[in-house]
């Protein structure tokens, strides 16, 4: 059972005797002494003396709950889990009073995977002692683990009424709280974690996952840094490493991870998450071939190893009849497989279907990842119209030209927006190339400081609302930590004094009127496409959560229409310059667009912007095979192989006449 007290790493072997201890005559030591001897042996890891030791105390006392509990940690602790649960138990029995013998036995059931009858010890101890804390944790971890989160949430709060002070109460409630999908209030919880006990390294692994879910990464990454060393050389070692690179790679540092993983890899060569990682590392730097041959080395110990098939279909196109879409196909049809494996399963098949020609099975497969995703996650698109609605109200070009002074000056910024899959990464792979030009890929950082926007204003009113209140202070802040991040991205390629940095998170359309506000210099390159060609790409991505309305046709058709009309807004009040390409005269005419791109953002020509393929920078989105190759025109029109399953989103976009323009 992860997360806490009452696991067999952290189980209780100090239980106490339910048996009075007789009085040994002279030169006969006391019963209790013993079990203290054996006990400080179990500290210790020297499980043959303490089992012989408490072996020596059931002789004389055969239903002594100490030393029945205690020969049961000895047996967990080697291997021997059903022999620990019948030991456990009769602890139990012996001794009903000391909720520590059923927090042990409902680790062990756990572990044996026993998890109903587990539960139920779980919770009658919990009922039996409802103030000790240790029953109450396990009871809330367990019920974390199964998903049910009302309940957990309801006991970590029970724990907190007990002890403001504890540590772990605060760490599972921010456990809970990211398992709810809700990381901003799980922030606060594990800081107060951190603070309370900050030599736990499981405490800052914890508020880093935290950190990056909010897109904080740099502190997460800070957060992750600190666990690995308290963590030593110990068992997790290996498993926070693993979480860093993960993190670094997510805000963009493949390089780091590479540099991270490579020697950890050296040292445990049979380790199969190293492989898949370093594979990922390398897969986002362009190096395909290097990170098939991790996949494949995954695979020769795992042949079922569903994410090391993802990494082989993502890392170039496959062909009919390779036995890589079997074996996806097997992955995909196995309910018994975790959801989300599953569903990554099913996104490779369809991927390799379409790459094999097989349009009817491929959107099949399709199909059934994004309905599991859908229910998962459902989009709500009336929150999204209000969105455009209220941002259609507030930013006016009166409101514009109020606060004239408020931002900073700097030219530095580029904003690459659009409808995701519109050809935001080509468009910011051909700005890379350019000497004087840097593509940071997508940052979190204007959609973080949104979300935060009402509290540094301390106002109540919700964004878009809250900008009347807006004060210079808090934008120049903000944008001075914005324009330290964009440096970073360019010392990172060697280009530090890069006149132009991009920055193409695709939703930063739907916030351009703050952007404005904080970078009133800062130019805007709007890509756009033929939206059944865009709603197709969307629909075969698997976005891990970031495109919630990319899981059905007539959710995309949705947010295409909410995209569509706060664009028009845009073109209308926005005062920055804007560049719109569409996709198809771009693959069509690459240097000519080139041309256009350069002469926006006031740089010179350069012919490195039309040998994008060949720039070398990592590469952060689904984009990461394809940018990595010549432009080839068959990407227009691609819809037509599956118009009769797209017709609901051509319905959709036929009612408002958005089918015969790009979007």
């Amino acid at each position: 059972m992860p997360g806490g007290a009452g696991t067999l790493s952290h189980m209780v072997p100090g239980a106490r005797s339910a048996t009075p201890a007789p009085h040994g005559g002279a030169g006969v030591t006391p019963p209790r002494r013993i079990l203290a001897e054996a006990h400080r042996h179990l500290a210790d890891g020297d499980l043959p003396a303490a089992e012989r030791l408490f072996r020596h105390v059931l002789k004389e006392m055969p239903r002594d709950g100490a030393a029945l509990g205690g020969l049961g940690v000895v047996a967990a602790r080697s291997g021997h889990l059903d022999a620990a649960i019948r030991l456990f138990d009769q602890a139990r029995k012996a001794n009903p009073k000391d909720p520590d013998h059923g927090i042990n036995l409902g680790s062990a059931l756990w572990q044996r995977d026993r998890r109903p009858e587990a539960l139920e010890v779980f919770g009658a101890t919990a009922r039996a002692a409802p103030r000790h804390a240790r029953a109450r944790h396990a009871l809330a971890s367990a019920l974390l683990e199964i998903g049910k989160l009302d309940a957990a949430r309801a006991e970590a709060e029970a724990l907190l009424a007990l002890d403001q002070t504890s540590a772990d109460a605060h760490a599972l409630m921010g456990r809970i709280m990211v398992r709810a999908g809700r990381p901003q209030a799980a922030v606060p919880a594990l800081r107060e974690a951190t603070r309370r006990a900050p030599e736990r390294p499981a405490f800052w692994n914890d508020l880093a996952l935290a950190l990056s879910a909010t897109g904080d990464r740099i502190a997460a990454v800070d957060a992750l840094r600190q666990a690995l060393t308290l963590a030593g050389d110990g068992p997790r070692h290996l498993e926070m490493a693993l979480n860093l690179a993960g993190t670094l790679i997510a805000d963009q540092r493949a390089e780091e991870a590479e540099a991270l993983l490579h020697p950890l890899r050296d040292a445990n060569p049979e380790h199969v998450g190293l492989h898949l990682t370093l594979g990922d590392a390398l897969q986002r730097q362009g190096r395909f071939a290097d990170a098939r041959a991790l996949f494949d080395v995954v695979l020769d110990t795992e042949p079922g190893n569903i994410i090391a098939l993802r990494g082989l279909a993502k890392s170039g196109r496959v062909s009919a009849g390779d036995p890589l879409i079997e074996r996806l196909r097997t992955a995909g049809a196995d309910s018994n497989t975790p959801m989300d494996l599953r569903v990554e399963a099913l996104y490779a098949l369809g991927k390799a279907l379409d790459d094999a020609g097989d349009t009817e099975d491929a959107f099949a497969a399709l199909a059934e990842a994004n309905a599991l995703q859908a229910a998962a996650r459902p989009f709500d698109p009336a929150s999204l119209d209000d969105l455009v609605e209220q941002s259609r109200t507030v930013f006016t070009p009166d409101l514009f030209e109020g606060m004239t002074n408020m931002g900073d000056p700097s030219e530095r910024p580029v904003f690459i927006v659009g409808l995701p899959r519109s050809g935001t990464s080509l468009v910011e792979q051909m700005l890379a190339g350019h000497p004087a030009a840097v593509g940071a890929g997508e940052l979190g950082h204007f959609s973080e400081f949104q979300h935060h926007l009402p509290r540094h204003l301390g106002s109540a009113v919700a964004y878009p609302g809250c900008v009347y209140g807006l004060k210079r202070d808090v934008v120049r802040g903000f944008a001075g930590h914005y324009l330290v991040r964009l440096g970073e991205a360019a010392h990172r390629v060697g280009k530090p004094d890069a006149a132009r940095v991009s920055d193409k998170l695709p939703d930063n359309a739907f916030r351009l009127g703050l952007i404005a506000l904080v970078f009133p210099r800062a130019r805007v390159i709007v890509c756009r496409r033929d939206p059944l060609d865009t709603g197709l790409s969307l629909f075969q991505q698997n976005f891990a959560g970031g495109i919630p309305y990319a899981t059905t046709l007539e959710t995309i058709g949705q947010a295409m229409i909410a995209h569509d009309r706060i664009m028009a807004h845009w073109r209308t009040v926005l005062p920055l310059p804007m560049l719109e390409v569409d996709y198809e005269a771009l693959v069509t005419d690459i240097a000519g667009q080139g041309r256009r791109l350069a002469d926006f953002l006031g740089l010179d020509w350069d012919d490195a912007m039309q040998r994008f393929h060949e720039t070398e920078r990592p590469v952060y989105t689904a984009s990461k095979w394809q940018v990595r190759q010549p432009v080839f025109t068959s990407s227009v029109g691609r819809w037509r192989r599956y118009e009769k399953e797209l017709e609901p989103l051509k319905t959709i976009l036929d009612r408002v006449s958005l089918t015969q323009k790009a979007i």
